[in-house]
């Protein structure tokens, strides 16, 4: 929680030590971790968890960067890089692509899939929602 309130302020470098961090619950020791009492998924769990919700999101991002190619402007766009001091956003974000190629390979590696899959990663936003789409863990 707290690496996601700092990404709000730093980008995508203040989750770099979250990654770093090991994961309890992908150790390599093979043991599940045990849930006592009521383990229930909240409402907005289930919601985001849904492969509906997935397949929304994939096909806003699709339309978005559909609408950005035919009626977006490139000339102006570097125009706007050279003089307003764009480098840091475009800087977070490939750092953030390269995360999700990094999240991917640890959840094919958990899940026992193919590897292969953490290549998705490197289309930015549309990747990571197609491995959630085919996920076999998501609920339907």
């Amino acid at each position: 929680m707290p690496f996601v309130l700092l990404s709000f302020g730093l980008g995508a470098f203040a989750l770099l030590p979250y990654y770093a961090l090991p994961s309890p619950r992908r150790s390599s020791s093979g043991y599940k971790i045990v849930h006592f009492g009521n383990h229930r998924r909240s409402g907005i769990h289930r919601i985001a968890g849904h492969k509906l919700t997935h397949g929304i999101l994939l096909l806003l991002n699709v339309g978005t960067a559909f609408y950005g190619f035919t009626q977006g402007n490139s000339a102006v766009y570097m125009e706007a890089f050279r003089q307003i001091f764009l480098y840091p956003y475009d800087d977070d974000f490939v750092l953030l692509t390269l995360l999700s190629v990094i999240a991917l390979f640890r959840d094919s590696v958990f899940s026992r899939r193919s590897r292969i899959w953490a290549f998705i990663g490197l289309i930015p936003l549309i990747g990571p929602l197609l491995y959630l789409i085919v996920d076999r863990r998501s609920t339907i």
